[in-house]
C-alpha cells in the first residue's frame, strides 16, 4: 500500500498527487516517487531538478508505470530536489503535473572517526552571505529528531519548507537555490522540539 506524505513547495502547500516515499536512512539518496494512474496514459515522462525551472533537470526518464525508484548514485547528499510528471495519452504528451519536492539527507559528521558528533542543537549562518542565487545552511542534529527547516520573507510568511523528516545525530548542509526569488532579506528557521533558531539571509540580485 502507498504511503502518504504532506510535501510543502514553492511559494504555496500542496499535497503530493499521489505519495511520495523515502527511506529513512542515513542516505536518503534513492526515494521512491509515486503518483496516480492517469487514465489512458500508456508512458510516464518524469523529471527531477534542482530547480523549480527544470532547465538542466538530472533526470528526464520515460517509463510505463506510475512511479519510480531513484538509482544509486545519481542524487548528491543534502541537497533540495524538485520533481514533476506528464503522462503520454492519444499519440501525444500531456500537460505537466504540479511540481513536488524532496531533501536528501547524508549528514556530513557521520563515520567521523574521531566520533565526534553534535552535543547540541545548532544551526549555523548561511554563507556565503549575501548570496546570488545559492547559499548552504548547516545545521548541528545531536540526537534521533524530528526536524523541521523552514524559509520566511521578511513578514513571516513561510515560502518554502526544505527539510520536514526524522534525522539522525549529524551535521548537515543543504543548498538553498532562491532562483525564483526577488531580491531581498528571508529568514530560515530550525525546529526540533523546545529548540528553535532562526537566522537572516539575504538575496540581491
Amino acid at each position: 500500500m502507498k504511503r502518504t506524505f504532506l510535501i510543502s513547495v514553492l511559494f504555496f502547500l500542496i499535497f503530493s498527487p499521489y505519495s511520495f516515499s523515502a527511506p529513512i536512512d542515513t542516505t536518503g539518496l534513492t526515494p521512491l516517487l509515486n503518483w496516480p494512474d492517469i487514465p489512458g496514459a500508456t508512458q510516464y515522462r518524469l523529471q527531477i531538478a534542482t530547480n523549480t525551472n527544470f532547465n538542466s533537470p538530472v533526470l528526464d526518464v520515460t517509463i510505463i508505470q506510475s512511479q519510480y525508484q531513484v538509482l544509486s548514485g545519481l542524487l548528491l547528499c543534502n541537497t533540495v530536489y524538485y520533481w514533476r510528471y506528464s503522462g503520454f495519452i492519444g499519440g501525444s504528451w500531456g500537460s505537466w503535473s504540479a511540481t513536488y519536492q524532496f531533501f536528501t539527507y547524508c549528514p556530513i559528521g557521520i563515520g567521523d572517526p574521531e566520533g565526534n558528533l553534535p552535543k547540541y542543537f545548532k544551526l549555523y549562518q548561511n554563507y556565503p552571505n549575501p548570496f546570488n542565487p545559492a547559499t548552504i545552511i548547516k545545521f548541528d542534529i545531536p540526537s534521533n529528531s524530528f526536524v523541521s527547516l523552514g524559509v520566511y520573507d521578511i513578514i513571516g510568511n513561510e515560502i518554502l519548507v526544505l527539510v520536514k523528516s526524522e534525522l539522525t545525530p549529524g551535521t548537515y548542509e543543504l543548498t538553498f537555490d532562491g532562483s525564483n526569488l526577488a531580491s531581498g532579506i528571508y529568514y530560515y528557521k530550525l525546529v526540533s522540539g523546545e529548540f528553535s533558531s532562526v537566522r537572516r539571509m539575504i538575496l540581491i540580485k
